[in-house]
């Protein structure tokens, strides 16, 4: 089964996100911010990491460039409410992006298109 790891400094949509991934048949993870995001990946083996742009702590450009030193294959979605471009992102390392708000299903259908080119 694979695993997600949700980073969002709010809890309803980490909630939202934690039970259609569970739903979806994952299993998932939530944390708060980048410090606890990477205190976490040293714990867990994931396959995907859901991301908010701004998280308390560590903004997810320094978490993202993070999580690939740790683990290079890591494959990174990050989603933002901000006007940034997503070759921003791309460029930076994440292998998808999503702007808020969205959709659940475009959420899944992406999801599934990371972690299927993983394969």
């Amino acid at each position: 089964m694979k695993r997600i790891l949700v980073v969002d400094d709010h809890k309803e949509l980490r909630d939202l996100l934690s039970k259609f991934f569970l739903l979806s048949g994952y299993e998932v993870d939530t944390v708060e911010d980048g410090e606890m995001a990477m205190k976490q990946v040293k714990e867990k083996r994931y396959d995907l990491v859901v991301t908010d742009y701004t998280t308390p702590r560590m903004d997810d450009i320094d978490l993202l460039k993070k999580l690939k030193m740790g683990n290079p294959r890591l494959s990174i979605l990050i989603i933002s409410g901000f006007g940034v471009e997503e070759a921003f992102f791309t460029q930076s390392g994440a292998d998808a992006f999503l702007a808020k708000p969205f959709d659940l299903s475009k959420i899944k259908s992406l999801v599934e298109k990371i972690l299927n080119s993983k394969k």
